[in-house]
């Protein structure tokens, strides 16, 4: 998405569309000349009032900044809904800058529903103005037939001009229409190249939301860069919840594959991905119960690592510490403690551990290294 643009920026400037442009009106752009005054001194606040109204009086870029405020919550709460809305209106009044960030929004269900045909237009008008990355979203619709009639020579003229524009992305895109290579194995039913392009696009734009929902079923189906991408998501918890486990499930799978990026995300977040692992063993098989000293040991570790059921644990250590018989101690752990979470599907079926469940796998290595030791692709054998 275009950014907020200076008052005085000369690409702001170059963004609008002459001929369609209306003229706004005198209270219009006098609001936009009080907001340019308060923009240049801080006042954000008072800067989205003076837009608003210049944007009522059919300020295009009045509506186009005010919609990148709405949008990233400058000067207020973020309210998506409005921001569509004020890019909407900056595109009919001929904002070329207004018309991609629409078509974006439109394009991904940001602040309403997926409006595939609105976006077409958007971006066919921001394309023909000069906006390389509009250009690339445009040949996205048309090869997937989004919006209206599938058209795979104009989407590879189109790429074609977005990547001399400087869009890399669509040079990426126009590498992959030429040669026909597939994005994933053929169990994404359902799912099209430009889906995949489209997530790809979006994790480089840093739409995260809409780049998670269309790549987890790529990477399920074990495409590398998608693996990357997920994996990635879900360790810095971008459009989805964080989970290390499950980052650390694909960031394997795509490093195992020679993937560089991830091998570099693994060992930057080993630590997390350890700590977890005993919240992880702690949960499903409990803690160490072969004396009172190595249980009390092994729920502090889970309480300091904000094991999600740290008082329960406390709870059961107190009640045994309480014991005075050890022999009566031991009989009721093995009576009573039950793990709290039941294991993950999709852990602990990789042939080479033979019938080793991935929570035993992750007990053993813990008991014997150490919990956060091991950093390379060769420490996390339990994936």
């Amino acid at each position: 998405m275009l950014r907020l643009l200076s008052i005085f920026c000369v690409l702001a400037c170059a963004l609008a569309l002459p001929a369609s442009a209306n003229k706004p009106s005198k209270d219009a752009e006098k609001a936009w000349s009080e907001g340019a005054k308060t923009y240049k001194a801080g006042d954000m606040v008072t800067t989205r009032g003076h837009f608003g109204r210049a944007c009522d009086g059919g300020h295009a870029r009045a509506c186009f900044n005010l919609g990148v405020m709405l949008t990233d919550g400058i000067g207020g709460a973020a309210d998506l809904p409005a921001a569509r809305q004020r890019l909407s209106r900056a595109c009919d009044l001929g904002w070329a800058a207004g018309c991609y960030n629409f078509g974006n929004m439109a394009m991904e269900a940001k602040g309403g529903g997926r409006d595939d045909t609105q976006a077409r237009m958007a971006h066919e008008r921001a394309c023909r103005e000069g906006i390389a990355q509009a250009c690339n979203s445009l040949a996205i619709l048309l090869e997937s037939g989004r919006g209206g009639r599938a058209d795979l020579g104009r989407a590879k003229q189109l790429y074609q001009s977005a990547c001399d524009g400087g869009a890399n992305t669509a040079c990426d895109n126009l590498r992959k229409v030429a040669t026909g290579t597939p994005p994933a194995p053929p169990s994404t039913a359902g799912l099209s190249q430009a889906d995949y392009r489209m997530g790809l696009d979006s994790f480089n734009r840093r739409l995260y939301p809409g780049a998670y929902q269309l790549l987890r079923p790529f990477a399920d189906s074990g495409d590398t860069p998608s693996e990357y991408a997920v994996g990635w998501m879900l360790a810095y918890g971008e459009g989805t919840s964080r989970d290390y486990l499950e980052a650390a499930r694909f960031l394997v799978r795509a490093a195992r594959k020679g993937d560089k990026g991830a091998e570099e995300v693994l060992a930057r977040i080993a630590p997390n991905i350890r700590q977890a692992e005993f919240v992880y063993m702690i949960d499903t098989q409990g803690p160490d119960m072969t004396s009172l000293q190595t249980f009390g040991y092994d729920v502090a570790v889970y309480c300091q690592y904000r094991g999600p059921h740290c008082s329960t644990w406390r709870q059961r250590y107190k009640k045994a510490e309480n014991e005075n018989n050890r022999r009566a101690f031991a009989e009721q752990m093995a009576r009573a403690w039950e793990p709290l979470t039941r294991p993950r599907p999709g852990f602990g079926n990789d042939p080479r551990r033979s019938d080793e469940t991935f929570s035993a796998c992750i007990a053993r290595q813990a008991r014997t290294r150490g919990v956060t030791a091991g950093t390379t692709v060769l420490d996390f054998d339990c994936y």
